[in-house]
């Protein structure tokens, strides 16, 4: 136990934390480390480029997908917008032909009052103002149908939208004056035929 103790105390003071240092500074690094530690610096710049790569493909990948998104909602709302006013379209289309329609019969049935000999004045020019008026539907249909697709091409299709629902509801407006109109003009015209009768 003494001689361990003895050699123990004999190597620390002879062994200095000094010189291990300095043993181990002198011992030179072996050429194959250098070498491992080049090529593992290397291999992790290699890896951090390809994870570079792979992030900036993702993020092309990530904003090609969403343009694509973009312009299939896009082409889905001018869709919409189409089919819209298609619907819109049609159902005015159809009220205009059945005013026209009433319209004429009007103007034949005052033909037929005019040749029985009433004054028929009041009742034509009624018609007139009231064919002006459907005359003027029609053509602000016709500009609205124009404009459609400039609107539904246009990078702010809710403000041209805005715009085409305007003058559709000045249309149905049109619309509700003429066939109030012509609904009076009717009863004008019964009128002239009680009275016509109450002469006979």
């Amino acid at each position: 136990m003494k001689r361990l103790i003895i050699t123990i105390v004999l190597l620390i003071t002879f062994l200095t934390p000094q010189e291990i240092a300095a043993q181990i500074k002198e011992t030179p690094m072996p050429i194959n480390v250098r070498n491992l530690v080049k090529e593992r610096i290397n291999t992790n710049k290699d890896a951090r480029e390809s994870i570079r790569i792979k992030i900036e493909e993702k993020t092309a990948t990530k904003e090609a997908v969403k343009e694509q998104l973009q312009a299939k909602l896009k082409e889905k709302r001018q869709e919409r917008i189409r089919t819209l006013f298609g619907k819109f379209t049609t159902r005015i289309e159809a009220a205009i032909g059945r005013l026209n329609t009433l319209i004429e019969r009007m103007e034949e049935r005052t033909a037929i009052l005019e040749k029985e000999g009433e004054n028929v004045t009041n009742i034509q020019s009624e018609i007139d103002s009231a064919r002006t008026l459907l005359v003027s539907a029609e053509d602000s249909l016709t500009i609205a149908k124009e404009g459609l697709e400039s609107v539904v091409a246009s990078e702010d299709p809710k403000a041209g939208f805005t715009y085409i629902q305007d003058i559709v509801k000045d249309i149905k407006l049109t619309l509700t004056d003429v066939h109030s109109i012509l609904v009076q003009t009717i009863g004008d015209m019964k009128g002239l035929r009680v009275q016509a009768e109450e002469k006979v």
